[in-house]
């Protein structure tokens, strides 16, 4: 399960930008989409924690 998931967290389940397909791009909360989109793409949207959000694929 990736959602709630962190790049650094102690416990748990954790994810490195590594493990994502490309294209991929991260969003961190608050950020203002103006990339056109991109079915292919991967888009990790964080909460204000930096943990993930939501995936889609845009």
């Amino acid at each position: 399960m990736l959602i709630g998931s962190t790049a650094s967290a102690p416990v748990g389940p954790t994810l490195r930008v590594s493990d994502l397909p490309l294209p991929h791009r991260i969003i961190p909360d608050g950020s203002i989409l103006s990339d056109p989109r991109d079915p292919a793409r991967l888009s990790v949207f964080l909460d204000a924690r930096g943990r993930i959000a939501r995936l889609e694929c845009q």
